[in-house]
This record gives structure tokens, C-alpha cells and sequence, in this order.
């Protein structure tokens, strides 16, 4: 290795060090498990219907859940049976709400989404962070939830 390359490289570790030391203590890795049904009562004002669910987590991330699509895709030609959707996704908590972005596919009968923070209350008013969630759909959808959400 040249002095160069161990040059910017300590740089580098120097420069990172003091972000990664500031967020790691605020930053939670979250693994869930969570059940939605879809329903036509009990969604927010003018919804037609919505996902109503419950979230049970590590680091106090238990709640229940509101989701609710706005946008549906066409399915790629190459995959006709999987089905691009994205819409606002709600997490409850004991401490707060976090109001995510919910991008994802679904078909035979899995789902795979994204969620990213947008906005939050209580402890998460300020928090940064995304999850990945997936699992199976049905009357009942269940699937396990994976990612990292920063507080301030």
C-alpha cells in the first residue's frame, strides 16, 4: 500500500469517526413481526379502505399500524405477476408515531416493501431511518420487518 492510499484512507476514518460515534448510541436496529388485515372500517377520514395491524418489535417498537396505497405500477412485461405499489404507512407506538413512505411489489402471494421515515412525534419526532419489510399476503397479511430508525 502506498503512503498515498494509507494517507486517505486515515483521512477518510477520521473525518467518518465522528459522525458514526455521534448517531451510533441513537441508532436502533429494529426486527418486528407484524399482521395487517385490509378493512373497510376504522381507516382514516375518507379512506374507502386501509391495512389496520399491529407491530411487536425490539427497542419498544410494539404499536399498531395504518396503510393505506395511493399509486399502483404496471407489472414489468419479464414479471407479469408481480405488481408495483407505494403509498403512506403509519407505525403507533407507546412513544410516538412515525409516518413512513412505503414503496413495494406484490405477487404470488408475498410482499416486499420499503418503508423510509418522513416525519414522526414524541421520541421519533426528528428520526431518520428505513425498514425493510416482507412476508406473506392473504386474508391475513404477516411479515417480519428489518432495518435501522435513528432518534435525535
Amino acid at each position: 500500500m502506498t503512503h498515498a492510499t494509507r494517507l486517505a484512507m486515515a483521512l477518510c476514518t477520521l473525518a467518518l469517526a465522528p459522525a458514526a460515534l455521534a448517531g451510533n448510541d441513537k441508532c436502533k436496529d429494529i426486527h418486528a413481526d407484524m399482521t395487517e388485515i385490509r378493512v373497510t372500517t376504522g381507516c382514516d377520514a375518507g379512506e374507502p379502505s386501509c391495512f389496520l395491524g399491529e407491530v411487536d418489535g425490539n427497542h419498544g417498537f410494539r404499536g399498531t399500524t395504518h396503510f393505506r396505497a395511493n399509486s399502483g405500477g404496471t407489472p414489468a412485461s419479464g414479471s407479469p405477476e408481480w405488481s408495483p405499489y407505494a403509498g403512506s404507512f403509519r407505525y403507533e407506538l407507546r412513544d410516538g408515531t412515525l409516518t413512513m413512505v412505503e414503496a413495494g411489489l406484490t405477487g404470488k402471494g408475498q410482499v416486499l416493501a420499503h418503508h423510509e421515515v418522513v416525519s414522526g412525534t414524541g421520541r421519533y419526532e426528528n428520526a431518520t431511518g428505513n425498514l425493510f419489510v416482507f412476508g406473506t399476503t392473504g386474508p391475513v397479511v404477516t411479515t417480519q420487518i428489518t432495518g435501522t430508525i435513528c432518534t435525535q
